[in-house]
């Protein structure tokens, strides 16, 4: 009872909004919870990020099956063989399944081709000043601009787009 009014009041805290803790039928006689099914762990360990409707992952890592083909296998059903999960957001992080969508590895390449070179010159600048300023974190930058940290830290050492200077 304590530890579902703690996870509560973190959910509030970090999303911003209230999320009821997921009930579970089972429980002994005293009401304590005994167990929960796998869907209920799964969907204890995400945050929704109010702005963007993410299902952001705050679970660990999965050796042999990651949090997104999980959600996907938990909400929609089974993934056939040769296709992969895919996010529509852009959020590796993601598990909300409206974000997820099924493609095949070619599919992957061409949206992170995609997802790289929607950068304008203007926002790639904008970039590099926030990351000057170091007002936010590359993960922050990164899900304004809906592209991988991984991106951001491309551009703050100037491996990306390595010419671009600002226009007087």
């Amino acid at each position: 009872m304590a530890q579902e009014r703690r996870t509560a009041a973190r959910c509030r805290l970090i999303a911003g909004a209230p999320r009821e803790a997921p009930q579970n039928p089972i429980s002994s006689k005293w009401g304590v919870r005994v167990s929960a099914t796998y869907k209920e762990r799964f969907d204890a360990k995400w945050l929704l990020d109010p702005t963007t409707g993410c299902h952001l992952w705050r679970g660990g890592r999965g050796e042999s099956l990651s949090a997104p083909r999980l959600s996907w296998d938990l909400n929609i059903g089974e993934i056939p063989e040769g296709l992969m999960v895919l996010h529509k957001c852009n959020t590796s992080g993601c598990v909300n399944p409206d974000h997820l969508f099924l493609g095949t590895q070619s599919d992957h390449m061409d949206q992170m081709v995609r997802m790289n070179a929607k950068l304008t010159e203007t926002e790639v600048l904008e970039i590099r000043d926030l990351c000057e300023a170091r007002v936010m974190t590359n993960k922050l930058i990164a899900a304004y601009y809906h592209v991988r940290p991984g991106t951001i830290s491309l551009i703050r050492h100037r491996r990306r787009w390595p010419d671009l200077e600002p226009r007087q």
